[in-house]
C-alpha cells in the first residue's frame, strides 16, 4: 500500500521508475523465498492447512463465527455491555473481533463512539496523504499502518494495543497541523487584501 501511495503522489518520472523497480525486485525475492519454503514438507503442509477458508476454530461449535452470533444476540439484552473479559469466561474464548468487543465490553455507546472515531479518522486523514507538505510522508505511513490495523481488527481485539492509540494521535496531530496551515494561509491572504482600499490605494 505504501508503494502504491508513493507511486501515485510522486511527480518525478525517474522516482516512479525506481519505485516500480524496487517493487519488482521485492516481488521476485518473495516468490523465490516462498518457493524455497514450500519445498519443505512441513511448511507445505502448514500452508495447505492455512489455505482453507474456514478453520476448525472458525466454524466449529462455539467457534469464531458462532461466538459472533451469540455475542450480538446477547448484547440485545445488555445494552450497557457485560464488562471486561466476561465474554471469554462465558464462551471459553474472547471475541477476537473489535466491533463485537466494543459492544460486549463497553456497551452500544462504546461501540458507536469507537466506530465513529475510526470512520472520522479515516475520512479526515485520507486527503492528507495526497497533499504536498512536510508531513505528507509521515501521514502516509501512519494512515496505511492504521488502516491495516482496522482491517485486522475484524479478527482480533485491538482495544488494548497501546500503539493503536499512538496511531490515532499521529493522524489527529497531522489533521491539526494541516488545519493550522490552512488557517495561517487564510489569515495571510486576508491581511494582504486588507492593505489595499477598494479604490486601489494603499491603506495607511
Amino acid at each position: 500500500m505504501m508503494g502504491i501511495v508513493l507511486f501515485l503522489t510522486e511527480r518525478s518520472p525517474s522516482a516512479r521508475m525506481r519505485y516500480v523497480g524496487v517493487a519488482a525486485v521485492g516481488l521476485a525475492l518473495i516468490a523465490l523465498l516462498l518457493a524455497a519454503a514450500l519445498s519443505l514438507p512441513a511448511v507445505a503442509d502448514l500452508f495447505q492447512q492455512r489455505a482453507q477458508i474456514i478453520q476448525e476454530y472458525d466454524g466449529g461449535r462455539f467457534g469464531r463465527f458462532e461466538r459472533y452470533a451469540l455475542g450480538f444476540n446477547l448484547m440485545l439484552d445488555h445494552p450497557l455491555g457485560i464488562g471486561s473479559s466476561e465474554f471469554g469466561r462465558m464462551f471459553g474464548e474472547d471475541e477476537h473481533n473489535i466491533w463485537l468487543k466494543t459492544i460486549t465490553t463497553y456497551g452500544w455507546l462504546g461501540f458507536v463512539a469507537f466506530s465513529g472515531l475510526v470512520v472520522w479518522t479515516l475520512l479526515a486523514a485520507f486527503p492528507l496523504m495526497f497533499r504536498t507538505g512536510p508531513i505528507q510522508v509521515a501521514t502516509q505511513a501512519a494512515y496505511i499502518v492504521f488502516a491495516g490495523h482496522i482491517v485486522m481488527a475484524t479478527v482480533i481485539d485491538i482495544d488494548h494495543w497501546r500503539h493503536v492509540y499512538l496511531l490515532f494521535g499521529l493522524l489527529w496531530g497531522a489533521i491539526a497541523a494541516d488545519r493550522q496551515t490552512v488557517q495561517t494561509r487564510l489569515v495571510e491572504q486576508q491581511s494582504g487584501a486588507a492593505r489595499f482600499h477598494p479604490s486601489g490605494g494603499v491603506a495607511a
